[in-house]
Parts: C-alpha cells; structure tokens; sequence
C-alpha cells in the first residue's frame, strides 16, 4: 500500500470526522464503531482504525460538537429552570438525547469516562459560577444525571 503525505493524512481525517459526526447525529453513539464507520466510508476496517485506533478516538472526534448542543437546550437561571430545560430537552430532542446518552455511557466506559469526567466536571464548574454555588451546581447535576439515566432507559435508549 502507498503511504500518502501527512497533508494528505490530514484531509482524509478531516473528511472522514465530518462522517463520524454525521452517524452520531443521525445514529446516536452505539452506531460508532469500526465496523460501521468503514462500512460508511468505504474502506477496510484497518484503514478506518488507522485513524481511530480506540473507541476514544472516535469520541475525541466528537468533543467540541457535543458539549454546545447541549449548552443550546438549557436554562441556567437558576437550578429549577435548569433542571427542568435539562427534562425537556431529553423529551422533546433527539439529538439531545443522544448526546445524553453518550454521556452516561461512558460515565462507566473505561475507554473514554476521563474525557467524560472532564464535560460533567466543565458544566458544573459552569453553572456554580452561573449560581455562585457549588453546592446547587452538584445537586443539579446528580438530578440531571439521574433523570437521564431513568429517562434513557424508560425509552430503550440505555445499553
């Protein structure tokens, strides 16, 4: 097989996220694998896992397109706006939920829970500054959590 220039490399993973993104929007995050994502593209598992060696890789793909989707649904004026936008959103939206669902997810996924950690721990540490609490941001944020699992699972989206 030819290699091919690193700019070359770098179109190609430019072409092939905007694919990862659009099977996330369209499928949800239990579509994103290996197999799926080579069959979408064209190309052999392999080349696929030349660029995404780890399920991680593919949620990398997706961490700046998520986290505004969701910041777009929600309320933060105060802990009950905010949970119930949060409730809302995860009824009324599609994408939201499956955003959602990636989230809790790989809360428990060995694979990628830091990168999750990391959101969780970025919107609270948004919206205790938003409420001068840090105390409200957690409980807020066990209620959202416990909704969405509760939620997700009552719709047969949890695995």
């Amino acid at each position: 097989m030819a290699k091919i220039t690193a700019v070359q490399r770098a179109q190609n993973k430019e072409k092939y996220d905007a694919i990862v993104v659009n099977c996330f929007f369209d499928k949800g995050w239990d579509y994103i694998t290996l197999n799926n994502i080579a069959k979408e593209l064209g190309l052999s598992k392999s080349s696929v896992q030349a660029y995404y060696p780890t399920k991680m890789d593919f949620g990398l793909t997706l961490k700046d397109k998520v986290f505004p989707i969701m910041l777009n649904k929600l309320d933060f004026t105060s802990p009950e706006t905010f949970i119930n936008s949060w409730g809302t959103a995860l009824a009324e939206r599609k994408i939201f939920a499956m955003v959602v669902h990636l989230l809790v997810a790989n809360a428990t996924s060995q694979a990628t829970s830091a990168m999750t950690i990391a959101g969780i721990t970025k919107l609270k540490g948004m919206i205790a500054k938003e409420w001068g609490s840090e105390e409200k941001a957690q409980h807020a944020i066990y209620q959202v959590l416990g909704l969405s699992v509760m939620e997700l699972a009552k719709a047969g989206h949890a695995s």
